[in-house]
């Protein structure tokens, strides 16, 4: 009995002991992660690492006036601070300090195809290394402020739908902001900025922002993000939105969430003129624009703050005419998270958007741009994403071909 009773423990399996060390790194949250010591060390520490790297391989094999393979690169790297952690000042609760660099690489494949709006967002056409992000930061459970060298598209007219997307006519922001004001930029892109949101209600958020502009081409290549130039006498932006949110019962078991948007910005810097007149300074000072952004999820995720299936419709305008290149710029989709139950971290997005041209700009319309794109959310830090776009009427000539785009994007988050 006592031979049987050992024989059986020792053919007892061993107790579980849980994931393989692989598959920890696997479920993850960051490439360069062993046992979540980065997680430990910022909360030891008060230092967040920050490091991400994003490619798209992107091509036009029909359309378009030349037909072309390129390749866009861009990726950040940096630091963020918790002042009061690592000063060990309880006073400096809530007070950060952060610092990014960048690098980029790559063609713009709208110079082959000839059309107006980057099939790629990540072509910032910079030098392939510099600084971008440098500010403090104060932030509160209803109010968050920064100053420093910032990047205004990251706080106005943005939306988190829009990082789904491949195409600079949907990622980012509406295209025609930037487009007719660089200094309304996009990352790694930066200007002297201070910016302020504050949550005033549950239902209303207010953002306010000050830029300085006095640099025209901030992605000079002579630069490398770091001319501290400061002048407001040479060009200030004044930018502003509110935002109201809602909960609307859409016979679902809870109320979706949706908000509108509402916001403009004003740039005193001088400008180039869409045409010059004989006799005409070929720079006019000042600039605007106004937008509108509609929201609304349609069918709710898994968790309270998955996206789900959610719409979008957005409006925005530039001007006076005799700068602006592209007055009026519409686009509407969606993004629709977990579509595939069995994959709930994947996204399907789906947009459609239209640039309209200036009437001085002759033989010139408008330009539309649809695209559907699958990010396929391998690993937390992984992911992979197929894209299709097509590109009518390019620069709004009838003259060039229509374009399809084909190709996909990789990023990893270290």
């Amino acid at each position: 009995m006592v031979l049987l009773a050992n024989a059986k423990t020792d053919k007892t399996p061993a107790p579980d002991d849980g994931p393989s060390q692989f598959d920890r790194w696997l479920s993850g949250d960051y490439m360069l992660d062993y046992d979540g010591w980065r997680d430990e060390f910022a909360n030891e520490s008060g230092i967040t690492f920050v490091g991400n790297y994003y490619v798209d391989v992107l091509g036009n094999p029909a359309g378009g006036q030349d037909q072309s393979l390129r390749y866009a690169t861009l990726g950040s790297f940096g630091a963020s601070i918790d002042l009061a952690k690592v000063l060990e000042k309880p006073y400096l609760n809530g007070w950060g300090f952060t610092v990014l660099g960048y690098n980029a690489e790559g063609k713009n494949l709208a110079n082959d195809i000839g059309n107006a709006v980057q099939p790629s967002t990540l072509f910032s056409g910079v030098v392939p290394v510099g600084l971008a992000h440098l500010y403090v930061s104060y932030e509160n459970e209803d109010f968050v402020a920064k100053v420093g060298r910032l990047t205004p598209e990251s706080y106005f007219a943005s939306s988190p739908l829009w990082d789904y997307f491949v195409s600079l006519a949907f990622n980012d922001n509406p295209w025609n902001l930037s487009a007719v004001n660089p200094n309304f930029s996009g990352f790694p892109g930066a200007v002297w900025m201070g910016t302020a949101s504050w949550q005033a209600s549950e239902e209303v958020n207010l953002s306010f922002g000050l830029a300085n502009t006095s640099e025209l081409n901030i992605t000079d290549s002579s630069q490398r993000g770091v001319n501290f130039d400061f002048d407001l006498g040479k060009g200030a932006m004044f930018m502003g939105e509110v935002d109201y949110q809602w909960r609307v019962d859409l016979l679902q078991s809870e109320a979706s969430p949706g908000h509108v948007k509402v916001g403009g910005y004003y740039d005193t810097a001088e400008v180039p003129r869409v045409t010059v007149p004989p006799g005409v300074s070929p720079l006019k000072d000042g600039i605007g624009a106004a937008w509108i952004i509609l929201e609304q999820q349609l069918v709710p995720g898994d968790d309270p703050d998955d996206v789900g299936l959610t719409a979008w419709a957005l409006g925005s305008w530039t001007g006076p005419s005799s700068v602006s290149v592209s007055p009026w710029f519409y686009s509407f989709g969606f993004v629709y998270e977990g579509v595939l139950p069995s994959r709930p971290d994947d996204a399907l997005a789906v947009g459609y958007g239209v640039t309209y041209f200036n009437d001085q700009l002759l033989g010139q319309n408008h330009e539309t741009n649809i695209e559907m794109t699958y990010l396929i959310q391998v690993t937390e830090w992984f992911s992979v994403q197929p894209d299709l776009q097509i590109i009518l009427d390019p620069m709004g000539f009838g003259s060039i071909d229509n374009a399809l785009v084909l190709g996909f994007q990789c990023g990893v988050i270290f």
